[in-house]
């Protein structure tokens, strides 16, 4: 089984039914974790949060 397949089972796991919201996020081998943070407020706020800090976002 893939990390692909692996995911997409717990993404649909009857544990996870319970949340009102679950995102989905592709990321690279280079991953830089405040752009993801930033990526996924935005997709929830509608609009890229202004901070420069990790911790803040």
């Amino acid at each position: 089984m893939g990390k692909t397949t692996l995911l997409q089972h717990i993404y649909e796991d009857e544990m996870t039914k319970g949340f009102d919201l679950k995102l989905w996020v592709c990321v690279s081998n280079n991953v830089d974790a405040k752009e993801v943070i930033a990526d996924m407020l935005e997709l929830l706020k509608k609009e890229r949060p202004r901070s420069e800090k990790l911790e803040a976002l």
